[in-house]
């Protein structure tokens, strides 16, 4: 589910459920612990299906990250989670950090 391509690039894929969704937060939430770059990128456009728990776990890294003096940059953000920030009222916390389609 979670690909690390390099120390700062991630690959999300696959269908996030209910089940898999604490794990991928876990893993997430451990991602700035050893990061040495100042921007982790986080690709999640081979995300099949997910729900908002993934929008709450990019909200929390990138909280985490900011903490740190990094940032998160989204790439590949279904239309799906885009519409479904849109309903939950977050898209402009996320807007900073997802890349423009």
């Amino acid at each position: 589910m979670l690909e690390a391509l390099s120390a700062s690039y991630y690959r999300l894929h696959g269908d996030i459920d209910m089940q898999e969704s604490s794990q991928l937060l876990r893993e997430l939430l451990a991602l700035p612990a050893g990061m040495q770059a100042v921007t982790l990128t986080l690709d999640v456009g081979g995300v099949g299906t997910a729900d908002s728990l993934l929008l709450a776990a990019l909200l929390d890294l990138r909280r985490k990250l900011e903490g740190r003096g990094c940032r998160l940059h989204v790439r590949g953000l279904p239309e799906g989670l885009r519409g479904l920030a849109r309903v939950y009222g977050i898209e402009s916390l996320l807007e900073p950090v997802l890349e423009q389609a």
